[in-house]
Formats: C-alpha cells, sequence, structure tokens
C-alpha cells in the first residue's frame, strides 16, 4: 500500500509480499508498468523489510501524474510494485 499526505510517501508491505527477501532496495518510477531502473529515483538502499514500512519525501519537481514505488532485491529483480497518483504540483 502507498499513502500520499501532502510531499510524504509511506509503502507499507507484508512479510508476504517478498518471499524471503530481507533486505531491499526501493525506487520511484514514473508510470506505473516502466520497469526501466535507471530511469527510477533510488528512495531506499538496503533497507530491512521487517520493518515492514519505509517513509520518505517527494522531490519538489515532482509533478502531478502516475508513479510507482518498486522494491527489488539486491539483483534488482522485482519483488513488489505499486502505483499511486500525485493530484498536485
Amino acid at each position: 500500500t502507498v499513502w500520499v499526505t501532502g510531499s510524504q510517501v509511506e509503502v507499507l508491505w507484508s512479510d508476504k509480499d517478498f518471499g524471503g527477501v530481507k533486505i531491499a532496495n526501493i525506487y520511484l518510477l514514473e508510470d506505473h508498468g516502466n520497469d526501466d531502473l535507471k530511469r527510477a529515483l533510488t528512495i531506499g538502499e538496503n533497507v530491512n523489510l521487517s520493518k515492514g514500512s519505509y517513509t520518505f519525501k517527494l522531490p519538489r519537481s515532482f509533478k502531478a501524474g502516475n508513479y510507482a514505488v518498486t522494491i527489488t532485491d539486491d539483483k534488482k529483480f522485482f519483488k513488489y510494485s505499486h502505483p499511486f497518483k500525485i493530484t498536485h504540483g
């Protein structure tokens, strides 16, 4: 689940989402379905997934539009991706 409050984004997940992966990287991508991590903004590296959530602030440059938070393991295999919309900007 992704909650957006103003410029703050909170990502919540369940351990079941990751099939045993404990540490992951979190990326912010424009347009859900775009899986080009070269164009992604790295939000968190080596995040401990046992916490169940991660919070970050959106960069000021982000405009209204469709985005996705993507969580990968250290080999950059997709484990979880969740679309969300920014309605201001």
